[in-house]
């Protein structure tokens, strides 16, 4: 009803511990944080960290301006952490991918009619750095596009447990009721061709979750992302 039928400012009465309470909300829009930025340090050597939550329609542009600012810091490799990131936007993942891959690699392939269509980057962006991508089993869809770019046209490492495996795009389409449906239109494909769907991408490095970080989570406890520091500061 907010969404839809509010206009500007609408009264909402709640009701809290036997006690009714009015609340004034503001229709606004708002960009929600989709990249955590970290750096460390290992063997004189700075590594940046970027986490993505999702990938939503700013994530590619939040990404470029972290990414920049870690590079304006002078890093020597990078980890993009996807563990438990669902997936999102085909689009936020493929700008992402043509920021790190060199022009005319392949990002992904879309299987549609028994046909592939290949999607190669297009842009003179690239990086040339040692990248990691930390990846679990809640790393889909779009995570796992990430992955394989990285692993299969980057040359980088993948580290962590076997990915989701979800290689299907779905469409939706609101219907006059209000309603909505989510349809499978084609098949995503690895650069290399692979279909990865019910199967998931393969770490280069797999690495179950150390029991002490669930104990004492930190980054210290955390030997998935201690691995992948190491991988990319050699």
């Amino acid at each position: 009803y907010i969404k839809e039928e509010a206009k500007g400012k609408i009264a909402i009465t709640i009701l809290r511990d036997e006690t009714e309470k009015e609340l004034i909300l503001e229709k606004g829009k708002i960009e929600i944080p989709t990249i955590v930025s970290k750096t460390y340090e290992l063997d004189d050597k700075l590594v940046g960290y970027l986490g993505i939550t999702i990938f939503s329609s700013v994530t590619a542009k939040q990404f470029e301006k972290a990414l920049l600012a870690l590079e304006e810091k002078k890093i020597d490799g990078l980890v993009i952490d996807v563990r438990g990131n669902n997936g999102g936007y085909l689009s936020s993942v493929t700008e992402i991918s043509s920021l790190l891959l060199p022009k005319g690699s392949i990002i992904y392939q879309i299987q549609k009619n028994n046909k592939n269509e290949i999607t190669k980057d297009k842009t003179t962006k690239k990086r040339e750095y040692p990248i990691a991508i930390l990846v679990n089993g809640g790393s889909a869809s779009a995570s796992e596009i990430l992955a394989a770019a990285i692993k299969e046209s980057y040359h980088g490492y993948v580290v962590g447990t076997k990915t989701y495996g979800k290689g299907t795009v779905q469409q939706t389409k609101k219907l006059s009721d209000g309603s909505m449906i989510k349809y499978t239109v084609e098949n995503w494909l690895t650069p290399n061709g692979n279909w990865i769907n019910e199967v998931g991408i393969d770490p280069t490095d797999e690495i179950e979750i150390n029991e002490e970080y669930f104990e004492s989570p930190s980054d210290d406890t955390d030997n998935q992302l201690q691995k992948a520091l190491e991988l990319v500061s050699k």
